[in-house]
C-alpha cells in the first residue's frame, strides 16, 4: 500500500494544485489509467518484451485495419449495455451483481421470440423486458424485506445460467447439433451489418442511443432525479416525500433492462443462435467499465469502447511480441485498484482539509 501511496499522492497534489477537488473526481480514471499502463510497461521490461513495440502492437491489432477497429467497436458493444446497467443501479445505490443473469434472460427471451416471429425489434423489447422482470426479484428483495442485493443478484446469476442450459439443451434445442444449441435464427431477426465486412453491427448503434438515453433520464427527467436522490441519501429523499423503495425496485427493473439487452444484442447481432456457455462475462466486466466510468452514462460509452480495444487487440500483440495473454486481463483490472486507491487517497485528503478549516488552530 505505501508504494501505492508513493505512486499516487504526487499525481493527486499536482490535480489538487491545478483545479481543486474536481480534478480529482474527473481525473482519476485517467490517472488510474496512466498508472495501470506503466505498470503493465514494467511487467513487459521484467519479461523482456519492449512495451513500445508491445503497445504498437496492441493498436495495430485494434484500430489498425478496419476489420480490427469494426471487431473492437462490436467487442465494446454489450461491455456499453452492462456497463450502463451497473450505473443505473449504482446511482439509486444499489450493487447490481446479477447482469450476467439478467443478460442470459435477456438473450433467452430473444432467441424465442426470434425464432417463433423472426423480428428483430420484437425480439430486442422481449429481451429488455426479460432482464427487467430478473431484476425486479432482487430490487423487491431489497426494497421490502431489505435482502442485500449482492447476494441475491449474485445467486440469481446462476439459476439464470442454469435456466438457458436446460433450454438450449431441451425445449428451445436443435436436436441435430452435437452440443446444446438453438437452431440458427431466422435471417429476417439478424441485426443487419452496418460496415460491411467487419462484424460491426446495428447493436453498436444502439448501445450509443442508450447511453444517450441513459444520461438524459438520470439526469433530466423527475424518475432519474429521485434515483440519484435516493442515492445519494435514502434518508433526505424519504423526508423529501419519495416512495424511496418503489424507487429503488423501479431502478433495478431499469438497471436489468439494459443488461437484458446485452443479450438480445448480441444473440441478434453476433451469434444468430443461442448455445451453452455462450457468454464471455460480460456483466461481471460491465462492473469494471461502470467504475472506470464513475457511473457516468456517457464515460460508460468511452469506458466499453477501451476495453473493446484491449480485446481485440491482445491476440495481435501476443503473436508479435509473445506476451502473454493474460497481460491484457492484468490491463484491464489494475485501473480498477489504482482508482480505488487514488479515491480513497483523495477522500482523506478532503476530510483533512474540512477538519482544518473547521477545527482552530491552537
Amino acid at each position: 500500500m505505501s508504494r501505492l501511496n508513493s505512486l499516487c499522492v504526487p499525481l493527486l497534489r499536482a490535480a489538487h494544485g491545478l483545479r481543486g477537488r474536481s480534478i480529482w473526481y474527473y481525473g482519476a480514471p485517467l490517472w488510474a489509467l496512466v498508472l495501470a499502463f506503466a505498470t503493465a510497461s514494467l511487467l513487459l521490461l521484467v519479461a523482456h518484451i519492449d512495451p513500445v513495440v508491445a503497445y504498437l502492437a496492441l493498436v495495430q491489432g485494434s484500430i489498425g485495419t478496419e476489420y480490427a477497429a469494426g471487431l473492437s467497436v462490436a467487442r465494446a458493444t454489450p461491455l456499453v449495455f452492462t456497463g450502463l446497467a451497473v450505473a443505473i443501479a449504482y446511482r439509486a445505490g444499489l450493487f447490481n451483481i446479477g447482469a450476467e443473469g439478467q443478460l442470459q434472460f435477456g438473450a433467452l427471451a430473444a432467441t424465442m421470440v426470434a425464432l417463433r416471429l423472426g423480428s428483430a425489434p420484437l425480439a430486442i423489447i422481449a429481451g429488455f423486458a426479460a432482464g427487467a422482470i430478473w431484476a425486479a426479484i432482487p430490487g423487491y428483495l431489497r426494497a421490502r424485506l431489505q435482502v442485500n442485493e449482492v447476494i441475491s443478484t449474485l445467486m440469481l446469476n446462476f439459476v439464470a445460467i442454469g435456466s438457458v442450459v436446460l433450454m438450449v439443451a431441451g425445449p428451445i434445442g436443435d436436436r441435430s447439433a452435437p452440443y446444446p444449441t438453438t437452431p440458427l435464427l431466422p435471417a429476417s431477426s439478424f441485426l443487419p451489418i452496418i460496415v460491411p465486412g467487419t462484424p460491426l453491427h446495428a447493436g453498436f448503434v444502439l448501445a450509443v442511443v442508450s447511453a444517450a438515453g441513459t444520461y438524459f433520464f438520470l439526469y433530466r427527467t423527475h424518475l432519474g432525479f429521485k434515483i440519484r436522490a435516493v442515492g445519494l441519501n435514502q434518508n433526505a429523499a424519504r423526508h423529501a416525500g419519495f416512495n424511496v423503495a418503489q424507487v429503488m425496485v423501479l431502478a433495478m427493473v431499469v438497471s436489468g433492462g439494459v443488461a437484458g439487452l446485452t443479450g438480445a444484442v448480441e444473440v441478434l447481432g453476433v451469434q444468430h443462435r443461442l448455445g451453452e456457455a455462450w457468454s464471455s462475462g460480460w456483466g461481471f466486466t460491465g462492473i469494471a467499465v461502470a467504475f472506470l466510468a464513475r457511473s457516468n452514462p456517457l464515460a460508460v460509452l468511452a469506458a466499453a469502447l477501451l476495453y473493446g480495444l484491449l480485446d481485440a487487440g491482445s491476440s495481435n500483440m501476443q503473436v508479435v511480441t509473445g506476451a502473454p495473454g493474460a497481460l491484457v486481463s492484468v490491463i484491464e483490472g489494475l485501473p480498477i485498484l489504482y482508482l480505488l486507491g487514488i479515491l480513497a487517497l483523495a477522500r482523506r485528503r478532503s476530510r483533512v482539509a474540512i477538519q482544518a478549516r473547521v477545527e482552530p488552530a491552537p
